[in-house]
């Protein structure tokens, strides 16, 4: 059956719009358009059935919504043709935000993550869960991705046996933690300003259950943000207080940062693979810029623990490939 075109659905949820503007899109196949009816705006999801759930978002942002969380109300769905049209939470995001007055809205971002973290598991939707499946295959975009299609480069054979230790070393960190409810994209460009010091949230479709330090670092070692390391390590130590307080956390601080920075290890191998599929399959060649910060985060985790100081030298030689190839 052919699918509903945007302007059906429009007429059938706005039908006196006036305007339709594209806005920017994320790091997946749908597109989001701003459109106005009587002086209030809107914003309209297009997510293509074939390749996007616009019932997850529903069901998710439904949970978040009852968990206490700030996200965008869903004022009409069509479920079957990919559409929904949503509440405006306006256009700017936290990023420069977070860089230039971050101890306002870091405090912000945190309680409200606490809140995710709390609520979450007491409402009834069950989340699909961070398994070892998943982080695996989250795991593998790293070499077909990043190392083999962008830097057209290949492991040699004890290469590929470090790797392989890596990645269960991460998997089984990620997996022995207190599992929590987990946005898995909660950083800056996902986190809205509204009013004085209110936060709104998006892109949660394809929340999880997951580490309970999975969000805190695509927070504190945000993909488009860099944080002063003394700033990073406060919030850490803050955050740790309050899920100890919360009765989330029973273990040290030093266990809790050791698992903190593993988790950051998987997600940003995670990411390398992602920017450079984005780069190359999606001509989102922009995100190529963010490589060298993900980068950075990879060495100062290898770096800060001994028995990860084996791995180093397979992300000099790919991080110089990068210099020479790619970056130049």
């Amino acid at each position: 059956m052919k699918r509903k075109t945007l302007q059906e659905f429009l007429q059938q949820a706005l039908p006196q719009y006036d305007a339709l503007t594209v806005i920017a899109g994320d790091a997946s196949f749908r597109r989001y358009f701003r459109v106005s009816q009587h002086g209030i705006t809107y914003i309209v999801m297009d997510a293509p059935p074939a390749y996007e759930s616009v019932a997850l978002f529903v069901q998710v942002g439904t949970a978040f919504a009852q968990a206490g969380l700030n996200v965008p109300e869903i004022i009409e769905a069509d479920i079957d043709a990919g559409y929904l049209l949503l509440s405006d939470l306006g256009e700017q995001t936290l990023q420069t935000l977070l860089t230039a007055f971050t101890d306002k809205w870091l405090p912000i971002c945190l309680a409200n993550l606490l809140k995710l973290q709390t609520q979450g598991g007491q409402h009834l939707l069950e989340l699909p869960e961070y398994d070892g499946q998943l982080l695996l295959r989250e795991l593998s975009l790293f070499p077909e991705w990043f190392i083999t299609e962008l830097l057209q480069e290949k492991l040699n054979q004890d290469e590929e046996v470090l790797l392989q230790a890596l990645n269960r070393l991460l998997i089984d960190s990620a997996l022995n933690q207190p599992q929590v409810w987990v946005h898995r994209d909660y950083h800056s460009r996902n986190l809205m300003p509204v009013g004085e010091d209110g936060l709104g949230i998006i892109d949660f479709q394809d929340a999880v259950l997951g580490a309970v330090t999975y969000d805190l670092v695509s927070l504190l070692k945000d993909c488009y943000v860099r944080y002063p390391k003394a700033t990073v390590t406060r919030y850490l130590k803050d955050y740790y207080i309050a899920l100890v307080g919360a009765e989330l956390y029973h273990q040290d601080f030093q266990q809790f940062e050791r698992s903190f920075d593993l988790m950051g290890l998987q997600r940003h191998l995670k990411v390398l693979g992602i920017f450079a599929r984005l780069a190359l399959r999606d001509k989102k060649t922009t995100y190529l810029n963010d490589l060298p910060l993900v980068m950075d985060y990879i060495f100062a985790v290898l770096g800060k623990y001994p028995e990860l100081h084996c791995y180093t030298p397979i992300f000099q030689r790919l991080a110089q490939v990068l210099e020479d190839k790619v970056l130049k």
